[in-house]
């Protein structure tokens, strides 16, 4: 985030690797919190057609449901 900045595709990328290694070890909070981060900045940088930013949609998706929060899943 220093070097790049909060917006960058690269810190991005970072926060989703970050985020999945979370969401793996069963700390969906701070992993949905990073996966957010990505989709914010990805939208911002490449667009919802992207297919970067479709990835970080899938990642906060599935970080909700293991969440049980299902309908913001679906959203």
């Amino acid at each position: 985030r220093k070097v790049r900045g909060e917006g960058d595709p690269g810190t991005a990328l970072a926060c989703n690797n970050v985020g999945l290694c979370l969401q793996h070890l069963g700390r969906h909070r701070e992993a949905l919190a990073l996966h957010q981060e990505a989709l914010a900045a990805r939208r911002k940088a490449l667009g919802e057609g992207h297919p970067d930013f479709g990835q970080s949609c899938g990642n906060s998706a599935s970080c909700l449901a293991a969440m049980g929060r299902h309908e913001e899943a679906l959203a």
